[in-house]
């Protein structure tokens, strides 16, 4: 039913872009939360010109650059499930504020469609951009966004943004400004690009393009304007600004195009040598980042996390991989270890953003999926001649793990959709089965637990509007065919117990029966822990793991 809706809005002609602007008081909260949350990481724009570019928006919003427009609804539309203050409303099992940065996204879409690509400006660039960043942090067309962000790479190629910009006709580029901005530009397009190859199992696209210009320059907004004629000198990376997280990222650059090539590549065969010279490389670079001790601009705590987290990630999915694959018992006690520490690490730092109530990594970055479902399968094990106990003791700490990251989890699925992860919790659910002394008749089951309280706020906070849009189509929307005749089967055999149960399941007391008798026949393997959603490396076989020895 709601495809249906969906596709008629799609169909509905489209207002201008202005149209779309609420009232300014709401406006004002969505740009500064993403200027606090997105900008002090992912820095596209310039403050100051942005600033002045936006009041004048407001004097004459109906004669305002569209391009500028653009770049407002896309901010708004990143930010939408950061506000707070209210309980969320769904249409359907999407929350309501997803469904209003989906619009926006739509909306931009065509603007982009529309406008010429042989004239390009720096609004167009901001505005590709920010519709990345939009879609990925509303769980939006997630299988298309590789495909999406090679193309914006493509595109950028094309125009030269990977060019040393001082090379270029001064007749098309004639400020410093212009040059510090296409390199801004760039250095996210290419961080998004490498980050998009990880968590979809592909090559990196930008991996075989020789680029000339250099990483942009640590400075504040304000070091510059459009009227410079020369940049000054970049500070220094123990100073922070909100570009030094796109800096020192230049610096990992290359070894995380590495792994990611050493892993994406299906005839090259990884051995074990090459997961500890890695993880090395990982761990030195992780050691040699700035300690900032002085006072931090709004939003640094974020940016330090994310240089940790981009490098950690790949220590995840090393030993993920390699704990699970190797023969040899060090081996495998090695990489355990080794993942463990990186994944508590990453979810120790992304609990303190959530504390201090900066959700916007949880919400754009796959992390808390690729730890919780890492977790899990590494804590399955299929071995029949191991006790109880020492099941219990190798399977606990991972337990304890996914327990962390639980929170998180379900706080994202709430808040940007993604029902789907939730058969994930089940698993949790199977693993404490096979530690728990009464088995598969163990009484609480966390995980399903969760389930249902999902489902229940969802269906508890549906959107009134969407509800009185549905409720006359609901008899017009035809059943499938090929789920018909199990329609008809469940009505005829419908008793008046089972309606009474129906019934009961409306009032707060009824808990549905989520004990799943066969729960211990389960292995991770039935669930898809390792789907296309995440970096899978079906190129890491048993033997070129096993070969190999630690000295």
């Amino acid at each position: 039913m709601k495809k249906i809706l969906d596709k008629q809005e799609a169909l509905a002609p489209r207002k201008p872009l202005f149209a779309y602007l609420p009232e300014r008081i709401k406006v004002d909260l969505l740009v500064r939360m993403y200027l606090e949350n997105v900008d002090c990481t992912y820095a596209i724009l310039h403050l100051p010109t942005f600033q002045r570019e936006y009041e004048e928006m407001w004097l004459d919003p109906r004669n305002a650059k569209p391009g500028f427009v653009a770049t407002v609804l896309l901010m708004m539309a990143c930010c939408q499930c950061l506000v707070r203050g209210q309980p969320q409303m769904y249409t359907a099992d999407s929350p309501a504020s997803r469904e209003t940065a989906i619009t926006l996204i739509r909306v931009c879409e065509s603007w982009i469609d529309e406008a010429s690509q042989k004239h390009t400006h720096l609004a167009w660039y901001q505005v590709q951009c920010l519709l990345l960043i939009a879609k990925q942090t509303h769980q939006v067309k997630m299988k298309r966004r590789w495909v999406e962000s090679g193309n914006l790479l493509r595109i950028a190629i094309s125009a030269g943004m990977h060019r040393n910009p001082e090379l270029l006709q001064k007749k098309s580029l004639s400020s410093a400004f212009e040059h510090e901005m296409r390199r801004r530009i760039w250095a996210f397009i290419v961080e998004w690009d490498l980050q998009t190859s990880v968590d979809r199992g592909m090559p990196a696209v930008s991996l075989d393009v020789a680029s000339d210009i250099s990483p942009p320059s640590n400075l504040h907004d304000t070091d510059f304007d459009e009227f410079t004629t020369v940049i000054r000198t970049s500070r220094p990376l123990t100073e922070m600004t909100k570009m030094t997280y796109t800096c020192l990222s230049a610096r990992s650059r290359g070894l995380r195009r590495k792994v990611i090539t050493m892993f994406n590549q299906p005839l090259h065969r990884v051995s074990y040598d090459e997961v500890l010279a890695s993880t090395q490389e990982l761990e030195l670079n992780l050691a040699s980042l700035p300690d900032w001790t002085n006072d931090r601009p709004a939003g640094i705590d974020q940016s330090i996390a994310l240089l940790h987290i981009q490098l950690e990630q790949f220590l995840v999915l090393l030993h993920a991989h390699a704990a699970r694959q190797a023969v040899t018992k060090t081996h495998v006690n090695f990489s355990k270890q080794a993942f463990k520490s990186a994944a508590v690490s990453i979810v120790s730092k992304l609990s303190e953003l959530s504390v201090q109530n900066c959700k916007f990594l949880i919400m754009v970055r796959s992390d808390v999926q690729r730890v919780f479902t890492s977790t899990l399968a590494l804590g399955d094990t299929d071995d029949k001649d191991v006790s109880t106990q020492d099941l219990r003791s190798l399977v606990q700490p991972f337990l304890e793990l996914a327990e962390k990251v639980l929170d998180l989890f379900e706080e994202k699925i709430l808040n940007t959709g993604g029902l789907q992860w939730t058969h994930t919790f089940v698993v949790y659910d199977m693993l404490l089965c096979k530690i728990s002394p009464l088995g598969r008749n163990m009484p609480s089951r966390p995980g399903s637990g969760r389930i249902y309280s999902i489902c229940r706020k969802i269906m508890d906070h549906q959107d009134p509007d969407f509800s009185d849009t549905a409720a006359p189509m609901k008899d017009s929307v035809p059943t499938p065919k090929k789920n018909r005749h199990r329609v008809e089967d469940k009505s005829t055999a419908l008793t008046e117990n089972n309606s009474t149960q129906q019934m009961a399941a409306l009032s707060n007391d009824f808990i549905p029966d989520l004990s799943f008798s066969d729960l211990l026949d389960w292995s991770s393997d039935d669930w898809m822990l390792y789907a296309d959603t995440f970096w899978s490396p079906q190129n890491m076989p048993l033997p070129s793991l096993s070969e190999q020895s630690l000295n």
